[in-house]
């Protein structure tokens, strides 16, 4: 698959995110002219923007723009349907209505939520099924984009940074072990952890090759919440002891997380199968 130079300019929406601001330093640091945004957590060298403003002209120069922003609290949707509705659908149609109308690419971030995670490896084309407010917000907007064209759409799993000070299951975890602190991690709520660099070069890789549809990326292993956090523990020489195996069921909240949301990555896998990433 022919590869090409990224020379127009990129927008990241919610760049000041766990996955926005990796994706923004990972483009900059490439010499991608990147504009990104946020709205209430401010970064060096991105620029306020409130979606629900309907004012879109930072990204009037953009050829690309990545949706990464939005309220990804599960609980808090769950509890506040109508107002995170205002934030996941209504006001992002509005932003993807103007870059449809100015003719600019679209990659959209979405989630392993749009399915109920019963089952668990799931691909592309598997009949989605979301058993959260979150969950049916993403998938209306994955249908939204796909109407409009010209876009991508990745599927993420559960994402982790050792790097990052954005709160996050690796960064949470390393804290409570150094405290000394126990911790409870589910058995049985499985996904593939993925280290939010992956999904960086992922993108990278979006922007530069002939594309479109909906991809899973993802990193191929799976683990259950208490395989990945036991791994943190044995990887930074911490007691294991502190960490307690429990059943998802059991967790306040767990009636809102999946049991298996595995996500099969052979198609984006074969896109980079096809793709001379050396050029």
């Amino acid at each position: 698959m022919q590869i090409k130079k990224i020379t127009d300019v990129v927008g990241v929406y919610g760049a000041s995110g766990l996955l926005g601001w990796d994706l923004y330093n990972f483009l900059d640091g490439f010499g991608v002219d990147v504009i990104g945004t946020y709205l209430q957590n401010r970064r060096n060298g991105l620029l306020r923007f409130d979606i629900r403003s309907k004012d879109y002209r930072v990204f009037e120069s953009c050829s690309t723009v990545i949706l990464a922003g939005g309220l990804t609290n599960i609980d808090v949707c769950e509890s506040n349907p109508l107002s995170s509705g205002l934030i996941n659908v209504t006001y992002v149609k509005g932003l993807i209505d103007w870059l449809k109308n100015n003719n600019k690419k679209i990659i959209y971030i979405s989630s392993d939520r749009v399915f109920d995670g019963m089952d668990g490896y799931y691909c592309e084309n598997d009949k989605c099924n979301p058993n959260t407010v979150y969950g049916k917000q993403k998938l209306e907007i994955e249908q939204y984009v796909l109407r409009v064209g010209n876009s991508i759409i990745f599927r993420l799993s559960k994402l982790y940074s050792k790097n990052s000070s954005t709160p996050n299951l690796h960064n949470e975890t390393f804290n409570s072990l150094i405290k000394g602190k126990r911790i409870f991690a589910a058995f049985n709520q499985i996904f593939n952890p993925t280290d939010v660099r992956f999904v960086s070069n992922a993108i990278g890789v979006a922007l530069r090759i002939d594309i479109g549809g909906v991809f899973h990326v993802a990193e191929k292993n799976v683990l259950s919440r208490f395989e990945f956090v036991k791994k943190i523990a044995l990887d930074n020489n911490f007691d294991t002891g502190l960490i307690h195996r429990v059943d998802i069921r059991d967790i306040v909240g767990g009636r809102y997380k999946p049991v298996n949301s595995s996500l099969v990555t052979n198609k984006w896998c074969d896109v980079l199968d096809t793709t001379n990433l050396e050029d």
